[in-house]
């Protein structure tokens, strides 16, 4: 499929900067909501119904619908795909389905996790033995999900996510990003990990960019709200130089704090402590919202995630039955 790459790029080259979308053609003015992370998508007849109508209640008006595949190891050249009709994409579609009955904006997130890993080993550092291969690979399970979803209620499809050590390879995810326009009507995104903002090289052909904000705050383990706002305009500042390079609008794709002491230190570790902390949980958010909440060139965030029990004794990311809930709620 690449053999006669350069001649495909230099031929699609303006095709496909030309079919970038708007949101206001789409009227999408704003795109917020919240991660529905499908952890139990292995699980037969398992129905996510009653999750996709709590997070109705919270007054989210956008769900994004997370769910993975794999592959072997961070040199494998294939990822495993499910085959045309099989219960995995029954379940998904089932799932996209009911969320649109149930009148939400449908984003779908596609992950790619690592079956074998060693420590500090995941997708951002994929190294194929041969990137023909795992590209020609990863755009067939791309069109699979196109295939076997009712992909016309879909009305944001993320490409990929956190392909940090893959997104300087221009030339294979243009010929992605036409593949896909030729076969999906909707608006299409990628979304960057927050430490590898500046090597999405194929960006300006996306209909926006979204970013996993998982920053560091402060180094401190329960910083004041004060504290926690000046880190947050800090990392404004440097996101906004770092786009500076880029003409596709941006979104927040992830942002997620555990209820975890010192979740804010380092937002990603979800394994960072044992100590329940909603408070520091419920200002990270808070500080999160008094920076970007009037943000014009912000077109939006999804708060992850939503999947868990939740409640007060609960260590994870959702929201659901904590005092975080009520500052997202503000923001919709």
């Amino acid at each position: 499929m690449f053999q006669n790459l350069c001649l495909i790029v230099v031929l699609f080259l303006i095709p496909i900067a030309g079919l970038a979308q708007s949101f206001t053609a789409n009227n999408f003015d704003r795109i917020n909501g919240i991660t529905l992370s499908m952890h139990s998508f292995d699980y037969t007849n398992y129905s996510y119904k009653n999750t996709l109508k709590e997070i109705k209640a919270t007054g989210s008006p956008w769900v994004c619908l997370n769910f993975k595949l794999y592959q072997d190891s961070i040199n494998a050249t294939t990822i495993e795909i499910p085959r045309d009709g099989d219960d995995f994409w029954m379940r998904l579609d089932s799932t996209i389905i009911e969320a649109k009955n149930l009148g939400f904006n449908i984003a779908i997130l596609p992950i790619v996790l690592l079956k074998k890993s060693k420590p500090k080993e995941w997708r951002g550092k994929l190294r194929p033995t041969n990137l023909d291969a795992w590209f020609n690979s990863y755009e067939e399970m791309l069109g699979s999900i196109i295939n076997n979803v009712s992909i016309d209620k879909v009305d944001l499809f993320f490409i990929g996510s956190e392909f940090s050590s893959l997104q300087n390879k221009e030339k294979y995810w243009l010929t992605i990003i036409n593949s896909i326009r030729l076969q999906y009507n909707g608006l299409l995104t990628y979304s960057t990990n927050w430490d590898a903002l500046t090597t999405v090289s194929f960006a300006n052909y996306l209909d926006l960019l979204g970013i996993n904000g998982y920053y560091s705050l402060t180094n401190q383990k329960n910083p004041s709200l004060k504290k926690l706002v000046n880190g947050w305009k800090k990392i404004k500042l440097r996101i906004e130089n770092y786009l500076k390079h880029y003409q596709t609008p941006y979104f927040f794709s992830e942002i997620g704090y555990t209820s975890q002491d010192g979740i804010n230190t380092d937002p990603w570790n979800y394994y960072i402590s044992e100590e329940v902390d909603l408070q520091e949980q419920k200002q990270c958010f808070e500080a999160f919202t008094k920076v970007w909440k009037n943000e014009p060139a912000l077109k939006g965030v999804f708060f992850y995630e939503w999947f868990n029990n939740g409640g007060i004794c609960d260590l994870g990311y959702s929201p659901k039955d904590k005092p975080a809930l009520k500052v997202i709620k503000t923001w919709f």
